[in-house]
């Protein structure tokens, strides 16, 4: 059978003469590793050699040298604080009990090789949400695949995809996720074509934050791609908003370098073809991202993987085609220093961040930007979030999690980013303490220094002495929006584990359960304070009641 073209990418209709294939090519490219030197030399100085090979934008897909994705050990897992692990919850019933999950074709948002992503209708509140399904009957299914759950349900960042529920059957495995309807960023480049550069800086910038927060964790992505950012459409702003998903690859290193060849072929950097490198490998894969983002083509193309890898391993790409020829030489630099042949001199993510050309375009500065109305009323919420019962505190950041999309929310999280001064993804003591005070005093406010620390340490519910992303939020945003109706049923359907309409000590307790840090009495508090009539239990008024309070 003959071959088929699919967005540019080669596909075999035939398994074994692609496998053939395959091993054909991977021995031809020993023999070329031993024959291109990869050397500084070899990177282009000023204008890059302009180069025949096909690189038209097209979808890539990922490989490794493994069949099975990377183990990953349970002590090295990020350390889940008592609130994310209670956010994500693991569902005990049918999951299209809770959800209306479409089997039309139009509303499939992925396919792979592991499973499908769809878009799916929580039936209580309306909200949409996507779905990854992985079938348990796929031979190439591996329990492994269950650690992008792992890992996801451990970070917060604005920029990472969030994940709600987690339902494990005989059959499946399912992970609910929040949706970004704007859909990824290759249909976006492909459909519009390179970005301008503002566009293109603001995008990156984000793509930068999420992976320095995840290297600050010892965790690598190995897959980033245009394919796995995906366009978070919110009416509520008038930038672009970029989320980082698939962490099926990832995985979590220390100081000896990984020798297992993972990634995407367009974007994989040329250490790791070596069998031998560093998390600065997903800094290549930014820069190869970056140079797509802004001209609409592939810095590394071919017509077979041999070709592609050929071309990567000699790191010469065209820079002398549109538009950088009219682009400033600050994003050309970055460009350069990201797709390094060299990882030890290339930029690191971190480094990345604080180039000028970040700094001269005020790109952080314009994702930040607040009015003067809106910046009054997310420090007035700051300066008045005190709720004093465990159930309410959990009820704010259950609501806060599951709804990422909700009004204010974007202009929480560029409040956060005006005061994470050192783009590492959390507010340390001193960024909240004097961030908030000049702000305050910007606005002719004086506020008090101890008040400003306390508040800072009863943020810090986790005690990991700073304060997450959502752990700001909870503060930050007006509380009004989340004693709506809708809201307030579907956290009390959370607490209700056994759906008869009463929230118990028992079902407190077990939402509870991997927290040692709320004693006996905190749960008799959240009882004895809501429970009205007495009957042992908290009913949907007495739980609505209790949560209204907070803005007495």
């Amino acid at each position: 059978m003959g071959n088929k073209t699919i967005l540019g990418c080669i596909e075999s209709n035939d398994k074994q003469k692609e496998d053939e294939e395959y091993n054909k090519e991977k021995t031809n490219q020993n023999e070329i590793s031993n024959k291109i030197e990869i050397t500084e030399d070899d990177y282009p100085k000023d204008a890059c050699i302009k180069k025949k090979s096909d690189t038209s934008l097209r979808r890539g897909v990922a490989i490794s040298t493994t069949k099975c994705l990377p183990q990953i050990k349970p002590n090295s897992i990020i350390p889940i604080s008592i609130n994310k692990a209670i956010l994500v919850g693991e569902g005990n019933k049918n999951i299209y009990d809770k959800y209306e999950i479409s089997d039309n074709e139009k509303d499939k948002l992925g396919e792979g090789t592991f499973g499908t992503v769809i878009k799916a209708k929580h039936k209580l509140t309306g909200e949409l949400v996507a779905i990854k399904i992985l079938r348990k009957n796929n031979l190439i299914f591996n329990e492994d695949l269950k650690k992008e759950a792992i890992i996801l349900r451990g970070l917060d960042h604005p920029n990472i995809i969030k994940i709600f529920e987690l339902y494990d059957t005989e059959t499946d495995f399912y992970i609910v996720q929040e949706l970004c309807s704007g859909g990824d960023l290759f249909t976006k480049i492909h459909e519009e074509g390179g970005q301008s550069e503002i566009t293109t800086g603001i995008i990156i910038f984000q793509i930068l934050s999420a992976v320095n927060y995840l290297h600050e964790r010892n965790l690598m992505h190995r897959d980033l791609k245009l394919e796995n950012i995906l366009i978070d459409d919110s009416k509520y702003s008038n930038n672009i908003y970029v989320k980082i998903i698939d962490f099926g690859t990832a995985k979590f290193y220390n100081k000896n370098k990984e020798n297992e060849v993972i990634g995407t072929p367009f974007y994989i950097a040329p250490e790791v073809l070596k069998g031998e490198y560093t998390e600065k490998c997903d800094s290549w894969s930014i820069g190869v991202i970056l140079y797509s983002i802004l001209s609409g083509k592939l810095p590394f193309g071919g017509t077979s993987k041999l070709e592609v890898y050929s071309n990567i391993k000699s790191g010469l790409y065209d820079m002398t085609i549109y538009p950088f020829n009219i682009v400033s030489m600050e994003i050309k630099d970055l460009i350069k220093k990201l797709l390094l042949l060299n990882p030890d001199k290339r930029l690191s993510v971190k480094e990345a961040l604080e180039h000028n050309f970040f700094k001269k375009f005020k790109i952080k500065e314009k994702l930040s930007k607040l009015t003067t109305d809106k910046l009054k009323i997310l420090l007035n919420n700051i300066r008045n979030y005190n709720p004093q019962l465990v159930l309410q505190q959990t009820t704010i950041a259950y609501l806060v999690h599951h709804y990422p999309q909700l009004t204010y929310v974007n202009e929480a999280n560029s409040l956060f980013l005006k005061l994470d001064d050192n783009n590492d993804g959390v507010i340390s003591k001193s960024e909240f303490v004097n961030g908030l005070k000049e702000l305050f005093k910007e606005q002719n406010e004086n506020i008090d220094e101890d008040f400003l620390e306390k508040e800072y340490h009863f943020l810090d519910v986790d005690h990991s002495n700073s304060i997450d992303y959502e752990e700001f939020l909870r503060a930050a945003i007006d509380k009004k929006l989340l004693l709506e109706e809708k809201f307030l049923k579907f956290a009390f359907d959370y607490f209700d584990v056994d759906k008869n309409g009463q929230i118990t000590l028992k079902e407190l307790k077990k939402i509870f359960k991997e927290s040692s840090d709320f004693p006996e009495e905190e749960f008799n508090k959240c009882l004895k304070d809501s429970d009205v009539d007495l009957d042992g239990q908290i009913n949907y008024n007495e739980f609505a009641n209790m949560m209204k309070r907070i803005l007495a």
